[in-house]
């Protein structure tokens, strides 16, 4: 699902949560990670599926330990897992995590 070229956001829709922080789409384009800053939620994609479509499903909750200021999620290259990763914040070191799938 990826463009060489340039991408336009455009409204599609409403989550039924907020505050989505960030979101990653799985290599092979079948799943979606959306963050939040106290969950992640995972969507099944259908072939041929729009992203309106995808978000319109029931979203299933990732266990995740939320980190201070935990802004991205991206998922790993074998799409076996994903990471997350927190804005420097207080003085604290800033720590890569990865999650299994």
């Amino acid at each position: 699902p990826y463009s060489k070229g340039v991408n336009i956001a455009a409204s599609v829709g409403q989550l039924g949560f907020g505050g989505v922080v960030s979101a990653s789409w799985a290599p092979d384009g079948k799943r979606l990670l959306v963050k939040t800053y106290f969950a992640i939620y995972s969507y099944d994609r259908k072939p041929g599926e729009t992203v309106a479509q995808t978000l319109r499903r029931i979203p299933k909750s990732i266990p995740y330990l939320p980190e201070p200021q935990g802004e991205a999620i991206s998922f790993s290259a074998d799409g076996k897992g994903f990471y997350t990763i927190s804005e420097k914040g207080f003085g604290k070191d800033v720590k890569l995590f990865k999650y299994k799938l």
